[in-house]
């Protein structure tokens, strides 16, 4: 039951800093905002003879408040309020629900528990960039990494994409400037583990709000510590899904994503091929 804890929670968070777009940012004081959160992971791998499916689903909802708007940005908080898991391998199931007691005797629930709860705290400039933070939720939780997402992606299971320089949750990946169907842009990023390529199209907009398409590749190579095990993952992957943005703040009111993918995991003397499919949902509404 351990090993399912383990590989679920290497594919269920995940940050991108994405650097290359001069996009926009605008924030009011003392706005509050939902986010509700949805994912389902299907993960197959071949483990001592044995292939072995997980299927993972994880509903998160947080709130986001502006504390405080200046010439220079704004100071955000962020608490994930409400968190629903569930996970089956072979004939096994782990669940945890932040609103039931006795829920949290397993060890995906012991590491979910751990975020609810939980206020970041932010300082985000006009572009949406972190400038300043508090978070240590992603951080030692033992917690892989998934990149290629974007910011936000799937942020819903922390209680903020906390590092300094990744786009705020919140913030679309679209440049600063009027926008107009028809409009074609890309972004990138790249450092030591990873490489993710988006391509974004605006489809149409109406009443200030901007339908937008999006594809690209994903890739990792390198190691993840997890429940204190050193991981060597080697995977590559392809991304599509559509947002819709307020083009004139910046902000995702609704986005979703699908990806696919496959690759290899050194994990304790043996190489374990898998193959993985994501699909993922946010809504963001005034609260």
């Amino acid at each position: 039951m351990r090993s399912i804890a383990l590989f679920t929670l290497l594919f269920v968070s995940g940050t991108a800093m994405c650097q290359t777009l001069n996009r926009k940012a605008v924030f009011s004081k003392d706005q509050q905002l939902e986010k509700k959160a949805d994912m389902k992971i299907s993960f197959g791998m071949e483990m001592m003879g044995q292939t072995i499916e997980i299927i993972s689903e994880n509903n998160i909802t947080s709130l986001m408040a502006v504390k405080s708007v200046s010439d220079k940005g704004y100071d955000i908080s962020s608490i994930i309020k409400h968190v629903v898991s569930n996970t089956g391998a072979m004939g096994q199931n782990m669940s945890y629900d932040s609103d039931k007691p006795g829920t949290e005797d397993n060890e995906v629930a012991k590491v979910m528990k751990k975020m609810v709860g939980k206020t970041a705290n932010f300082s985000v400039d006009k572009k949406g960039y972190i400038t300043a933070s508090d978070d240590t939720t992603s951080a030692g939780d033992g917690m892989g990494q998934l990149p290629g997402m974007g910011s936000g992606m799937i942020s819903g299971l922390s209680a903020a994409q906390g590092k300094v320089g990744a786009t705020f949750e919140l913030v679309a990946p679209v440049p600063d400037k009027v926008l107009k169907a028809g409009d074609t842009w890309s972004d990138s990023t790249i450092d030591k583990d990873s490489k993710q390529v988006s391509n974004y199209k605006v489809v149409s907009i109406a009443n200030n709000i901007a339908t937008v398409a999006l594809d690209g590749t994903v890739s990792r190579k390198g190691e993840t510590e997890a429940e204190g095990m050193t991981v060597n993952m080697d995977m590559k992957g392809k991304m599509a899904g559509e947002m819709l943005v307020d083009v004139a703040t910046g902000i995702v009111k609704k986005r979703s994503m699908e990806l696919t993918g496959n690759g290899n995991m050194e994990i304790m003397g043996q190489s374990v091929p898998f193959t993985m499919k994501m699909t993922m949902g946010e809504n963001v509404n005034p609260k």
